[in-house]
């Protein structure tokens, strides 16, 4: 992060007498009031600029998400497993990776270490691997997120081929992005942090100048910053601008982009030995320091389109594109020697490009029949994926290197083609949900039906399937703050061209099913929330080797996910904020020829949990009104270490804690001075890995200090 910017920054938003910036700042903060952005006819009303201090915060806990069923019921009401993560808990915690969020959720983890290939996003819900939706839109090639860009995280549990097609059969990790506001708002803020660490971001919204009817939206970073981990850099910057428009009282358009160009590094990790021990210091790092990078270019492009037809009607129209790019420059390793003192590194400059599109087409009704209260949604969605892979190694001019002593060779490394590869995924999906209420308000069904027609073509290959999929859940408030559950869900995941049976024939899609119980609670007058599960997911039809000719395969793989979760978001007191999660999550390879059978899956903890408290709540009028602290405890037991099972990840516990400050400046802005503490008894611990070559470490103790300015 380049310092001039940085003060220039600040100098603007404190009004530093004689500093340039200082008009435009005083401009921002005074502006004349506008008016009421409401839809065409409606009576006009001053608006003011939104200062948001820290006592009206609006807090952890919310009832409301739309990667459960895509409509505006209640979680509540609801007979699904759903916990959002609320921009508000990002900023107490200072995170600004996406998978430091997950930790805040039962059942999550981060799936794969920093340097596997070209990385991408995914986490592990319940067991089973996923890559996160972006506003309900699936990707495929999803790079590091820059979580500036996010209003907030949605965690769905459980299958959702009903909503969302072919997928895994744990859940889905839904992105909320930010979009405009038409009260008036502008944050900046500037973040500086061990090893070198400097960031800063920006988010402004509000009309778009006098036109009631227009407003407008833009978040970005710029970041800059080094590693605990030996000659490591990452520079990015992401830009999210976004705008409304209401033509009429019952109409709404509203489009967002999100850019990042990123060159992050490609870190393999540390080397574990054969017999499960880490060999060298976690800040050793066994790459190239000339080549250990990875250059993304990520773009998404999303339009929604709602109007309602009739005061219970509503149409709804979505379409989003990507496009992902990106290049490696990184020597990696395939593994450890037998003697576990050496490494096989080869140099990868493979390009990957892909191309999605996601299109959908919705009717949201609401209607009385009886006694029965429907909200109905149907709809049709379509998706296309194209995707070029070029395969570029120099495997043969390294040589092992010393996992004690790495020293790399300078070296003109001979690119060799290994291989390319392109598929396009097409498919098209009719799907219908109800969610009826009953009995004076009391019983909540959801039931929903799908049919998808799935082309996957991998040139010459082609795969056709016709997919059925569904749920049927039940939610009853046996008291107003308890709601026992039932939900029974299906999933399926296509296995691709390249595994065929004896016959000449594509295998079937993988399918999910998962039965689930558990109850929804409420305490301290609905200011608590609880969320409690007991799962089973089957995972059927999994590819195996055919014992008859291994050249072939056979739908006969089985894979288990058993569980208990426990989610607890709200507030104890008015000043006291809690969220809390555990899970008892017991995974097994119940059949298969790749997998040892009894095994447990790679990176699942069967233990695992976290404590986050925030107080705010000092005297008003004291020394310490306007001061905030936090302090969490996020554990894990042990966790396979490959997907072999033949080492484990060791059990840790990591605390952090947080303090800030927050105070009035001129024209009624607001500045947050925050100071966190990660890892404050500096625990070496290790998040996920792949292999015995490629575990990740976790940070040791790091501590960052920022300024965020409300205006």
């Amino acid at each position: 992060m380049p310092l001039p910017f940085i003060v220039w920054a600040v100098a603007a938003s404190l009004h530093v007498p004689g500093s340039a910036p200082a008009a435009l700042a005083s401009s921002l903060a005074s502006s004349p009031t506008q008016q009421d952005p409401s839809p065409s006819g409606a009576p006009a009303v001053d608006l003011e600029p939104t200062v948001v201090r820290p006592k009206e915060r609006a807090g952890y806990r919310t009832d409301t998400a739309s990667a459960g069923t895509r409509t505006s019921v209640p979680l509540r009401e609801t007979p699904l497993s759903v916990q959002v993560i609320p921009e508000e808990l990002v900023q107490d915690q200072a995170v600004w990776r996406l998978k430091d969020t997950y930790r805040n959720v039962s059942g999550v983890q981060p799936s794969k270490t920093e340097g596997f290939a070209l990385t991408f996003e995914n986490a592990f819900v319940r067991g089973f691997e996923q890559r996160p939706y972006l506003d309900g839109g699936r990707t495929w090639g999803l790079g590091p997120v820059d979580v500036a860009g996010l209003e907030s995280l949605e965690v769905l549990k459980g299958p959702a081929s009903l909503l969302y097609g072919a997928l895994e059969p744990g859940g889905v990790i839904n992105l909320v992005p930010k979009t405009p506001r038409f009260s008036p708002r502008h944050n900046m803020s500037i973040t500086a942090g061990s090893y070198d660490f400097y960031r800063a971001t920006f988010d402004t919204t509000g009309p778009l100048g006098n036109d009631e009817n227009l407003a407008y939206r833009i978040a970005g970073a710029v970041q800059d910053s080094r590693s605990f981990r030996d000659t490591l850099e990452d520079q990015s910057l992401f830009l999210a601008p976004s705008f409304e428009w209401r033509p009429s009282e019952d109409s709404r358009l509203t489009a967002w982009v999100w850019y990042q160009n990123r060159s992050k590094p490609v870190d393999d990790g540390v080397a574990f030995s054969s017999a499960g021990k880490p060999i060298a210091s976690i800040d050793t790092f066994l790459g190239d320091p000339d080549h250990n990078s990875q250059s993304v270019e990520d773009t998404f492009l999303g339009l929604k389109f709602e109007h309602d037809l009739h005061d219970d009607l509503t149409f709804r129209q979505e379409i989003q594109l990507h496009y992902f790019d990106a290049e490696m420059d990184a020597v990696r390793r395939f593994g450890t020697t037998s003697s576990s003192e050496t490494v096989t590194p080869f140099y990868d400059a493979s390009t990957f490009v892909s191309w999605d599109g996601n299109l959908r087409s919705e009717l949201l009704l609401d209607a009385d029949h009886g006694s029965w209260r429907h909200h109905l949604l149907a709809g049709v969605q379509a998706f296309r994926r194209d995707y070029k892979f070029r395969r570029r190694r120099d495997t043969a001019s390294i040589g092992e290197i010393s996992i004690l002593n790495p020293n790399f060779p300078t070296l003109d490394y001979v690119i060799n083609n290994a291989g390319d590869s392109a598929q396009d995924v097409r498919f098209v999906g009719l799907y219908l949900q109800d969610q009826l209420t009953t009995m004076d308000d009391r019983l909540h069904v959801l039931a929903g039906a799908r049919f998808d027609h799935f082309t996957q073509n991998n040139h010459p290959d082609t795969q056709q399937d016709n997919l059925p999929s569904w749920n049927l859940g039940a939610l009853f408030d046996l008291t107003p703050s308890v709601s026992p559950y039932f939900n029974v869900a299906n999933s399926f995941n296509p296995t691709g061209t390249n595994r065929m049976t004896s016959s000449g024939e594509p295998l079937d899609p993988e399918n999910g099913v998962q039965f689930e119980v558990g109850a929804k609670m409420t305490f301290l007058d609905g200011k608590l929330g609880v969320n409690a599960a007991i799962y089973e997911i089957t995972k059927n039809d999994v590819a195996i080797a055919d014992p008859s000719d291994t050249n072939f395969s056979l739908n006969a793989g089985e894979l288990r996910s058993r569980g208990v979760e426990l989610d607890v978001t709200g507030r104890v007191s008015p000043g006291l904020q809690i969220i809390g999660s555990y899970a008892y999550t017991d995974t097994e390879v119940v059949r298969s020829d790749a997998l040892p059978e009894g095994g447990r899956f790679r990176g699942i903890p069967l233990h695992g949990g976290s404590l986050w408290l925030k107080y705010d709540g000092f005297d008003d009028g004291g020394p310490f009104e306007n001061l905030g602290v936090g302090a969490g405890v996020f554990t894990s037991s042990e966790k396979a270490g490959d997907n072999d099972d033949t080492f484990s990840l060791p059990s840790y516990e990591r605390v952090d804690l947080a303090a800030w400050y927050d105070t009035e400046i001129r024209n009624g802005g607001n500045a947050r001075f925050q100071l966190n503490v990660m890892n404050l008894f500096d625990t070496e611990y290790y998040e996920s890995s792949f292999n015995v070559a490629r575990v990740q470490p976790g940070a040791p103790l790091t501590v960052m200090a920022s300024l965020a300015l409300t205006f």
